[in-house]
């Protein structure tokens, strides 16, 4: 695992997603059942008569309520280890699933403030529950991944019409992104050449001080001139150890001195930050994607995370090249 990578905080969510089939059909304890214990003498003060309850009594509870509870208690007593204590569990929809037979039923996971939802497939007798992840076979996982990534204004290098489209979420103060950007720049770029075009987006994490103001000025920069900003890349990412959260600005200005970017312009977009929503943008796509760490690469639709060696890039890329000869 990518040491740059940041942890997951849904407990729940990443525990239950293996395919487990539980079985709901075993009878229920009876519950609220007493001791059977002797019970004391009688005492000289005699016992006021009992106040009669008046109250409608409670409705039995229905079949689809005893269904729900069944299936509470059977995923509560299947990963006692792993839900936190205190958490409230309980059903808040049931729909036909995407596969024949079954139904999806949607349980709500809350702990405090957090909450968490998990689709659980059902059999219509509510026998049998499969807990796990539905994979649809009839679409094209790669290309609905690609479909998700929008390269409009993002900073493009290479081949603008390669037939591999490598798509780079990254973090300019992140160490392991430094390690990539070797491997792309000296291995896979000059490897394949006019074969692919890198594409960068951002993914600057909150742990890194001044990731996110790169971010910003990569982009400023890049407004201007597309050439410019792999002129920024390149040293932000050479230059890690001397930038710090105060110096971004004068750094990024210092490194595209030569590439004739309008320093005003440039000025007035990072103090304003008007590149952040397009950050933002980014940031969603990768976590759209599954993308939760840097660095992160998307080939043709394939994901590559973490700092891979030069061999992991060749593997996919060739492979890719293969399906698109011509």
């Amino acid at each position: 695992m990518n040491n740059g990578f940041r942890k997951d905080p849904s407990l729940i969510a990443r525990v239950l997603t293996c395919a487990v089939i539980l079985a709901l059909s075993v009878p229920l304890m009876a519950a609220g059942q007493q001791a059977t214990t002797p019970g004391k003498p009688p005492t000289e003060t005699p016992k006021k008569p009992e106040a009669k309850d008046l109250s409608t009594p409670p409705a039995a509870p229905s079949p689809v309520d005893k269904a729900n509870q069944r299936l509470i208690d059977t995923i509560q007593n299947a990963f006692t280890s792993k839900i936190p204590p205190n958490t409230d569990i309980s059903v808040v929809g049931r729909t036909a699933s995407k596969m024949s037979g079954l139904d999806s039923v949607t349980i709500e996971f809350k702990n405090g403030p957090n909450s968490n939802r998990l689709d659980v497939l059902v059999t219509p007798d509510n026998k049998f529950a499969i807990v796990g992840q539905i994979l649809d076979l009839s679409k094209d996982p790669f290309a609905e991944n690609m479909e998700r990534i929008n390269t409009a204004n993002a900073p493009i290098s290479g081949n603008k019409n390669a037939k591999v489209t490598i798509v780079e979420y990254s973090d300019f103060q992140c160490p392991y992104c430094s390690q990539a950007y070797r491997t792309v720049e000296n291995d896979v770029m000059k490897q394949f050449g006019d074969k692919v075009k890198l594409v960068y987006k951002n993914l600057p994490l909150p742990i890194h001080p001044w990731a996110e103001s790169a971010a910003i000025a990569g982009l400023c920069v890049n407004r201007q001139n597309n050439d410019a900003f792999w002129v920024l890349y390149r040293n932000f990412f050479e230059n890690q150890s001397s930038i710090t959260a105060d110096n971004v600005k004068a750094k990024a200005l210092e490194y595209v001195a030569k590439t004739q970017i309008d320093a005003k312009k440039f000025e007035e977009c990072y103090d304003n930050k008007l590149t952040l929503p397009q950050i933002k943008a980014d940031m969603s796509e990768a976590q759209s994607l599954g993308i939760t760490g840097t660095p992160g690469f998307v080939i043709n639709g394939r994901q590559l995370p973490g700092a891979q060696p030069f061999s992991s890039f060749q593997r996919v890329i060739e492979e890719e090249l293969k399906k698109s000869p011509n």
